[in-house]
């Protein structure tokens, strides 16, 4: 994810050079440069991953309107949206 508020420069920097990785984050960037790093996120076909009550649920292909969902829905109401997951674990080992 992009937090251009915690990026490490050093961090970023290595996760650049790093096979299959791509990371867009760079430290203080302009309101400009954040909104163009998180459309270069979308445009990889970004997953989302939520944590909660012990479980761990991955959705796939999100676009900004399915992360919506995801947030009203899992995030706020604790539903999942079944039919964008693509990867569940509900925390037993």
């Amino acid at each position: 994810g992009c937090n251009p508020l915690s990026t490490q420069d050093d961090v970023a920097e290595a996760l650049s050079h790093t096979k299959n990785v791509h990371c867009y984050a760079k430290r203080a960037c302009t309101v400009k440069e954040y909104y163009a790093a998180i459309n270069r996120v979308l445009d990889a076909e970004p997953v989302i991953t939520i944590e909660r009550d012990g479980s761990k649920t991955t959705y796939g292909k999100v676009t900004p309107e399915i992360a919506k969902q995801i947030v009203a829905q899992h995030v706020i109401n604790g539903q999942v949206l079944s039919e964008h997951v693509i990867a569940r674990n509900n925390g037993s080992r």
